[in-house]
């Protein structure tokens, strides 16, 4: 018989074993092709702004959450409908690193839309500044193209907030 503290060590053992595996596993769920379309999506909001019969804060609003249910959408396809239980495994570990800047966004977003006093035209700078934070965070976990995406959301949230930017 095998005694109980070697069995509590192999289990440790497997444990760290499969956190490791975790860690060096690609997540199929979050293409690149999916993230810059939201992208080009957002890129050329600004052109139908003055043509769409909405404020411009619901208008980025709409924007915003068309590409979360973008994004999101092909997410919850893959794991429900594709994924195994590893990919299922990640994709829950991807999305709790995703999640710190998602909720940030979401929850300033709230406070903005609900303070008349603030300027609308830097929320989407904002946006853009956590969206690429949040795919930085998951890009372990998700494929090489990824992190050219998030440079490009990264930098172009610093372009609209600088002073040549558009949202100042």
């Amino acid at each position: 018989m095998i005694p109980p503290m070697e069995v509590r060590q192999a289990l440790s053992h497997i444990i760290e074993i499969r956190q490791a595996l975790l860690g060096t596993q690609i997540y199929r769920g979050h293409r690149p092709a999916t993230i810059a379309t939201t992208g080009v999506l957002a890129a050329l909001t600004p052109f139908f702004l003055d043509k769409l019969p909405l404020p411009t804060a619901t208008s980025w609003l709409l924007v915003g959450i068309v590409c979360f249910l973008v994004v999101g959408g092909e997410m919850a396809h893959d794991y429900y409908y594709s994924f195994g239980s590893t990919q299922k495994r990640l994709a829950r570990h991807v999305l709790s690193q995703f999640t710190p800047p998602l909720f940030m966004g979401a929850a300033l977003s709230w406070m903005w839309c609900n303070s008349p006093d603030l300027p609308m035209a830097p929320l989407p700078a904002l946006w853009c500044l956590f969206y690429g934070l949040g795919l930085f965070a998951a890009r372990p976990h998700l494929g090489r193209g990824v992190g050219w995406v998030a440079l490009f959301f990264t930098l172009a949230g610093l372009a609209l907030l600088s002073p040549s930017g558009q949202a100042t």
